[in-house]
This record gives C-alpha cells, structure tokens and sequence, in this order.
C-alpha cells in the first residue's frame, strides 16, 4: 500500500534543491498537505519562493555542518503544536575536495572522512533524535532518507570510494536501527533508506558523463517521481533501489 500524504504534516531536510526541492513540488502539487516544512541553507529560488507562495510551506534555515543544529532544530521541535508525520531526509554529498571520492587508500583523509560522516550520516541520526516523539504521535509516521547503493556491504565489488560507501553503510545501520525502535513504539511506523539511482544533480555532475556509460541518467523530477511512487508500507527497515528492487545491506 501506498502512503497517503493527504492530510498531513512533513519535513523534507535538504529541500531546496536537487531531488529534494523535486519531491517537495510533487508532494505540495499532487497531495492535500497540511503543511510542509523544508530544512536547507539558501532559500531565495524563485521556484522556491514560488512554491512558498502557492502551498502550505515554511522555511526552516538550518546548515547540518553548524555547531548550533541540534539546538535549532530542537527549538523547532518546541514550537510544534501537533505531530509531525513523515520526515524526507535528502541531505548529502558526493565530492568535497580534489581527492574525494578517493579512489585508493592513500587518497583519505580525516578531514574529508569526517566530513561524510558529518553530511551522509549524522542527520539522519539527528533528526530521528529530535523528532522522534513528535513523529511517533501521528497514526502513519514515515521517516525516510535518501541513500546509496554503493553503501551496500554484500553489493561492493570495486572498493573505493571509501568515505562515501563508509558513510552510507553507516547511513543505512542507521536506519535499520531506527526502524526496530521505531516499530516497537508504533507498529505503523515506515522507516526505509532509499537509493535514487544516478541523478543530473550538482551532487552527481561531475561523473555523469563516465555514468551514463553504464547507467540510466535521471533528472531531478524523474528521481523524486520515482521516490515517492517507492513509499510503501511493504518497505519498512529496508533499503530500496528506485526500480523498487530491495538492495542486500
């Protein structure tokens, strides 16, 4: 069964551009929402403003790399009256320096290895922290994040890549821990991790060229299409490739 987006109250982290702004103009186009909440950095888009002006839709500035986040989004919290009902977690990053994503051993760095952790990982932890009260009020919460097949263990066969694949694995550990305990307080809760194929991002653009090679290139609206069609209950604690074939963690 498909989720039933009508009705209710969401966020989408890292909404404003990308796959992220895509699924929040499909959400407020085709759905009856409540409310829609986006977190991102920079909100002056004119499809942005645009999609503010013409549906249920609230800026929340917030950069997950800031000291103060969890402070931010926990006075966000605070300021809920009701529940909040599904959370889309599009936040990360491919590339963050001429090195990355390293190809070989001597490639890595700390700071860049910390840096993925930082931006692949940590919000997904973060805001099912924050949220988690708030998410288990509603009568159908979804919490879901945007992943990567090449976080997958059992699907690795070129290595590489090593902090990005590191933080995605962690990602997706991440999700299979909140779906348990997610579960247990509420036995309608959908938590699943989501790899959206390759996408004609800023995140993707450098390799595009050498990917559509070997795989489909979708834009932005296709992934974020495809993404919503691929929220299913029949998907809880799982990691969904945008075919709507299950991944192996």
């Amino acid at each position: 069964m498909n989720y039933d987006f009508d009705g209710k109250t969401g966020l989408i982290a890292g909404g404003t551009k990308g796959i992220g702004f895509a699924v929040a103009k499909s959400l407020c186009e085709q759905n009856k929402l409540k409310k829609l909440y986006i977190l991102g950095r920079d909100f002056q888009s004119e499809t942005l403003l645009r999609l503010k002006e013409q549906h249920a839709v609230e800026f929340i500035p917030l950069d997950f790399c800031s000291d103060n986040k969890e402070n931010t989004l926990t006075d966000f919290v605070s300021s809920l009256d009701g529940p909040i009902d599904f959370i889309i977690n599009c936040v990360g990053v491919l590339k963050l320096d001429p090195s990355s994503p390293e190809r070989r051993l001597e490639d890595i760095s700390y700071d860049n290895f910390i840096k993925n952790i930082e931006v692949n990982t940590y919000p997904t932890l973060l805001l099912a922290k924050v949220f988690k009260t708030k998410l288990l009020a509603s009568q159908a919460p979804l919490f879901l994040s945007v992943s990567a097949k090449v976080g997958s263990l059992t699907d690795n066969r070129l290595g590489g890549w090593h902090s990005y694949r590191i933080s995605k694995a962690a990602l997706n550990m991440s999700i299979k821990n909140i779906s348990l305990e997610f579960k247990n307080r509420n036995k309608n809760s959908l938590v699943f991790a989501y790899h959206p194929g390759t996408t004609d991002t800023d995140l993707s653009a450098p390799f595009l060229a050498q990917a559509s090679k070997k795989y489909t290139i979708h834009s932005a609206e296709q992934s974020g299409e495809n993404l919503l069609k691929n929220i299913k209950t029949t998907n809880h604690g799982k990691l969904i490739s945008w075919d709507e074939v299950e991944l192996p963690w």
